[in-house]
């Protein structure tokens, strides 16, 4: 008898937690496709973005070339640099290269305001 009851309580609690996994793993899994799904439309959006500035790059090539891969030349530049803290300075004549610790010198200045 004891038995009985024993197997009639775990099959209880079994279908309990399987009552209770079921629809969590079924939540997760929604919440993992709609993640997805966001990511995709993400995606999509910014490869989109970047062919409509390439066809509005293009129009723009096509109307004067020269100006437009100067202009491209200058921004690659202008966003390299602006990411260095060191300056080279070439000095005419010579086959020297000046260094400038653009970081040091803040750092210095600011160390000495602090004072």
């Amino acid at each position: 008898m004891a038995a009985r009851e024993d197997k009639v309580k775990l099959q209880n609690e079994a279908e309990r937690y399987g009552l209770s996994i079921v629809p969590e793993a079924r939540g997760r899994a929604f919440a993992r496709v709609q993640a997805a799904e966001a990511y995709r439309e993400e995606v999509v959006a910014n490869a989109e973005g970047e062919a409509s500035r390439f066809d509005q790059l293009l129009t723009e090539y096509q109307k004067a070339p020269k100006v437009t891969r100067d202009r491209l030349y200058i921004d690659a530049m202008q966003s390299l640099y602006s990411n260095s803290t060191k300056v080279m300075v070439d000095v005419e004549g010579g086959n020297n290269l000046m260094y400038l610790p653009l970081d040091k010198i803040i750092q210095q200045n600011k160390s000495e305001e602090d004072k």
